[in-house]
């Protein structure tokens, strides 16, 4: 097993236990802010399981299983954004806003096969990179009205959503500098 590997997969493992203690936390305590932190944390496992079941030889990869993953992709950071709104206030028109571009990167991933358009890209990334933004802020927002052990945890957030608008924001570097390898 190379090291590439095993990181793989001792991250699917840690996004697996994340899914299943959230998941019995939802069960148990079923707030709005609990489910969708399950909710959360359960598309990376179906991304997860979906790519597992590739590397098994289940499903074979290509446009069908790209489509699922991607789109994934944009629920997950919808998912974050519902977080966001259950710690604090977001305008109706921003709400609008994230579920209208879920709704258009969906379908920009459904109508166009991979490669796609290096502009649809760049549109979906920076609608990821928005919505990452949008939440970094508002967690850091949130952070700093709570205290003890609730604004240690909306801090991490604010950190993590940060880091995925770096991760993001490079990668819609390749989409302009394809062939370039950033990490």
């Amino acid at each position: 097993m190379t090291f590439d590997q095993f990181t793989t997969y001792f991250t699917w493992s840690v996004y697996t236990l994340i899914f299943i203690a959230v998941t019995v936390k939802a069960v148990r305590r079923p707030l709005q802010a609990n489910i969708d932190i399950a909710l959360f944390f359960a598309v990376p496992f179906v991304i997860i399981a979906v790519g597992l079941a590739g590397n098994l030889g289940l499903i074979v990869p290509g446009p069908v299983s790209n489509t699922i993953t991607t789109s994934l992709a944009f629920v997950m950071c919808y998912m974050l954004f519902r977080l966001v709104d259950d710690f604090s206030i977001v305008p109706p028109v921003v709400r609008y806003g994230a579920v209208a571009g879920l709704i258009l990167s969906i379908l920009g991933t459904i109508m166009f096969v991979p490669p796609r358009p290096a502009w649809l890209s760049t549109v979906q990334v920076l609608y990821i990179v928005a919505i990452f933004l949008y939440g970094s802020f508002a967690f850091i927002r949130e952070s700093r009205r709570s205290s003890g052990v609730t604004r240690r945890r909306i801090s991490a957030v604010a950190v993590g959503s940060f880091a995925l608008v770096i991760l993001f924001a490079l990668a819609l570097l390749q989409v302009f500098l394809p062939g370039t390898t950033i990490c």
